[in-house]
């Protein structure tokens, strides 16, 4: 009771005057250490779960940004693959130069590399109104021609294979002759007489006659050539200049005798005219 009522009074009087300011100060500052220590755990704590809610944070805006990276890098390379493929097809409507020859553009599907058999499939066919005996080109030169058309695919013969045979003109002195597929990657050129005038480096290309292949495509460059003393004919050799087993996309050009696809590309300019349209050429020598 006794202490109730001093308390009382000393409470009134600190009010009336502020003669305890100066105790209550020294009071405060001597317990602050102790009240730091007191919350120093609560703060360690709370300190602790906003470091872990940050890192949490960090985690997923890191990992959100990598998962980002990743789409963006997927779809880059998509695009530099349309960049590319957009290339080629200009390159390859390119290369045919001016004609006004009917083209569409095919994509190679597989390609058979037998010895006995050279050959590829592409994924156009008779829907696309492809049929035998249309030549088909990449953008270095002469591929081969369409030796089967099923509804939604065709087969091409390569120009190497054995049972092909093409007409070919040389550029630098206009020789003809038969270039033949081995089997292997190169052509052997038929029917050169000892005295024919022709060396390595030689460029071939069509000559138009039998009116399947336009004239004046790339065909090979001679590689080697072989005369033998006593026989009557030379053996020579050329490489292709098409890119036979590295090519996903085609093109094929209509001969000026055969019906023009509606849905092919268009013609290109002014004609590539063959020399000869009365006999078409034979896929076999």
């Amino acid at each position: 009771m006794l202490l109730g009522f001093i308390s009382i009074v000393l409470m009134t009087v600190d009010h009336q005057f502020n003669y305890l300011d100066n105790l209550r100060s020294m009071l405060s500052l001597g317990l602050s250490p102790l009240q730091h220590l007191v919350n120093l755990p609560i703060r360690s704590a709370r300190d602790v779960t906003e470091n872990l809610s940050m890192r949490r944070t960090l985690l997923m805006e890191n990992q959100q940004l990598r998962d980002e990276n990743l789409v963006l890098k997927v779809r880059l390379q998509r695009f530099e693959d349309l960049q590319q493929e957009n290339q080629r097809l200009r390159l390859l409507l390119d290369s045919v130069g001016e004609t006004e020859n009917q083209v569409t553009i095919a994509q190679v599907m597989s390609v058979d590399l037998d010895p006995f058999s050279r050959k590829m499939r592409l994924n156009k066919g008779s829907q696309h109104h492809i049929k035998a005996g249309i030549p088909v080109f990449d953008t270095q030169g002469v591929m081969g021609q369409v030796v089967q058309a099923d509804l939604f695919s065709s087969v091409v013969i390569l120009i190497t294979d054995p049972e092909h045979a093409i007409p070919v003109q040389m550029v630098r002195t206009g020789l003809h002759t038969i270039a033949v597929g081995t089997g292997s990657s190169t052509l052997s050129l038929r029917y050169l007489p000892n005295t024919a005038d022709i060396r390595p480096g030689d460029q071939l290309i069509t000559s138009g006659m039998g009116g399947r292949f336009p004239d004046g495509y790339p065909v090979g460059v001679v590689t080697d050539v072989q005369r033998n003393v006593g026989e009557p004919y030379t053996e020579a050799k050329a490489r292709p200049a098409a890119l036979l087993d590295r090519n996903r996309d085609v093109l094929l050009i209509w001969p000026e005798h055969a019906t023009a696809a509606p849905d092919a590309v268009g013609a290109l300019g002014t004609s590539h005219k063959n020399t000869d349209s009365s006999t078409p050429e034979e896929a076999s020598p």
